[in-house]
């Protein structure tokens, strides 16, 4: 699981989160797993929409939170994590399933086998190539 530790971040701030935010982009597909998930759990948590398209994720105050400037990234009571997959992995741990609901991890099973054909179009086709360049 790939954890930003405090000693890493330089936006300090965000140690000082209480509850889950999620730093998002609308139209990528990794964060929309992400909220799934966390609707799928009935979390209750914060938004912070990242743009992308005017390159805040390539700005130093986010770049202090993920310097690798991917979205999404979740900070949970002041821990933070990023990659969608370890996001999923932590939230499933957070709020395991309720006795007897085995839909959850089908659901996930179902979406591993989508998420890399979905990266693909999103990268391939729906993500305008400036999107990829620094400003």
């Amino acid at each position: 699981m790939v954890v930003i530790g405090a000693p890493e971040i330089r936006t300090k701030e965000v140690l000082e989160y209480s509850g889950l935010h999620l730093f998002h982009f609308e139209e990528s597909t990794c964060c929309q797993k992400v909220r799934m998930v966390l609707g799928l759990k009935k979390a209750t948590w914060t938004s912070h929409v990242v743009d992308m398209i005017s390159h805040a994720n390539k700005s130093e105050w986010f770049l202090g939170i993920n310097p690798r400037g991917l979205v999404p990234v979740l900070v949970d009571d002041g821990k933070v994590i990023v990659e969608s997959n370890d996001i999923v992995d932590y939230l499933d741990a957070r709020f395991p399933p309720s006795d007897g609901d085995e839909s959850l991890p089908r659901q996930r099973e179902v979406e591993d086998g989508l998420h890399l054909a979905m990266r693909t179009m999103t990268f391939n086709f729906a993500v305008p190539p400036f999107l990829a360049m620094p400003p």
